[in-house]
């Protein structure tokens, strides 16, 4: 099995017309494999194909849709659904027009990055624009998830992805949160259920999909249970493992839910619209309308859960506290998002503190 050199038309210099082949011609198997940028390269796919032949696995006349659709099945009942529309979406809009028509051992590296750097957005209004960085990165994994999963099953030597990369990015956090004085208009302009589920997520920082998912057996005097969400039209578990949480409220959020269930009515959920769960659709567009009357163009549901982070933090509240409530995995995930807000506030708490130990230490001598 011979690795072959071969020149390409495109490149900025001779060397980088230059692409390797393998080729293989045997009783059991006719392949051939182009697009290596080395011999190196080429020579470990080579390899790996005499490997593989050994143990009776070849390459098949499968193609990446097929394959794709037997991998989503397969994975269907081990992920949320939630995760599953991901992956289906992240397949139907990018990766199965693009290549899905191809056999699995047709693609190359080189055809990969190609293609990663040049998908474009399908959302109506930004059409035909680059997507993000995260929804590349969302891209490249699930192919390359695709990939392990043919190679496990015997179906593919190849695993085209493994020779790409998504080019670095610094994620730039801007953190949008209301100010204090900013949060009665905000609430004054909306209506309920609205009204008290906002004020909800501003006392706990609870996700909209989880206050959207409460049922009032889940609401105590001190705490709410939270172990579901209502996410994309589906009730599922939370985000994460520790999304499932115990949030402690006070005693002024329950009474605010207490008077809110008495207008309201019987009811098992907190917050409905006409008896069902509310989409988050409903919730965003009131909740942008109201952040406008309180002076906040931009201002997102998710934004009243970094309202919540961003005023504990200043009142100094403790960092763990934060996190368990907010149902973070760690506390390196409150210091990467609001690092710049607990750096801001470092400089208060000297002066508190300063002013604490003026108050109960004295050394004689010393100017006062």
């Amino acid at each position: 099995m011979p690795v072959y050199k071969y020149k390409v038309k495109t490149g900025a210099t001779e060397k980088d017309k230059v692409r390797y082949m393998v080729k293989v011609n045997t009783r059991d198997l006719q392949h051939t494999r182009r697009g290596f940028l080395t011999k190196k390269h080429a020579e470990a796919y080579d390899r790996r194909i005499k490997e593989q032949m050994l143990i009776g696995v070849v390459p098949r006349s499968i193609t990446l849709a097929q394959v794709s659709e037997k991998w989503l099945k397969h994975h269907r009942d081990e992920v949320k659904e939630s995760t599953y529309r991901d992956y289906r979406t992240l397949l139907d809009k990018h990766i199965l027009p693009a290549l899905g028509h191809y056999k699995l051992d047709d693609i190359t590296a080189m055809q990969v990055q190609e293609f990663l750097g040049n998908i474009k957005d399908t959302h109506k209004g930004r059409k035909d624009d680059p997507v993000g960085p995260r929804t590349r990165d969302k891209v490249r994994m699930t192919l390359g998830a695709v990939y392990r999963q043919a190679r496990a099953w015997g179906l593919t030597i190849n695993n085209p992805v493994e020779g790409t990369r998504t080019p670095p990015y610094k994620r730039e956090r801007t953190i949008v949160f209301l100010e204090p004085a900013q949060a009665q208009p905000f609430l004054d302009a909306l209506e309920e259920p609205i009204k008290t589920m906002a004020f909800l997520l501003l006392s706990t920082g609870m996700r909209s999909g989880e206050a959207a998912a409460l049922r009032w057996v889940d609401v105590n005097p001190s705490f709410i249970n939270v172990d579901k969400s209502f996410y994309k039209g589906v009730l599922t578990d939370p985000k994460t493992y520790k999304g499932i949480r115990r949030v402690k409220i006070t005693p002024e959020v329950y009474a605010r839910l207490k008077a809110y269930r008495g207008s309201k009515g019987d009811a098992d959920l907190v917050f409905s619209l006409d008896g069902g769960y509310i989409p988050h659709h409903y919730i965003y567009r009131r909740v942008r309308a109201a952040g406008r009357a309180a002076g906040m163009d931009r201002l997102g549901v998710h934004d009243l859960r970094h309202t919540y982070a961003a005023w504990m933090i200043s009142e100094g509240f403790n960092l763990r506290f934060i996190m368990e409530q907010m149902g973070h995995s760690d506390v390196q995930v409150l210091l990467n998002t609001y690092g710049h807000i607990i750096s801001s506030v470092e400089a208060d708490y000297v002066v508190r503190f300063d002013r604490f130990l003026h108050q109960i230490v004295r050394f004689s001598g010393h100017a006062q």
